[in-house]
């Protein structure tokens, strides 16, 4: 059985809602915050920071990029943090 035009619009607009509005951001898109860590390499002392920083808690699964932009952004900040 195929699926309705009406269907795959319900079904599009779901797959919007677990991603936070974001028809961008897929539930493959995602991945665990240590899962980034570890493919980046990311050092502990780095990671902690960014985590806090960002007020991430451990497992919260984020978009490469959201990631990948945040330590860029704490690794360019000032001591000071301004």
């Amino acid at each position: 059985m195929s699926k309705s035009k009406e269907d795959e619009e319900k079904a599009g607009d779901a797959s919007q809602l677990n991603s936070g509005g974001n028809p961008s951001a897929t539930e493959t898109d995602l991945m665990s915050i240590e899962d980034h860590r570890n493919n980046f390499a990311i050092e502990a002392p780095v990671f902690a920071a960014v985590t806090q920083a960002e007020g991430w808690a451990g497992g919260k699964k984020i978009p490469e990029a959201e990631f990948l932009s945040a330590v860029k952004k704490f690794l360019k900040g000032s001591a000071g943090g301004q």
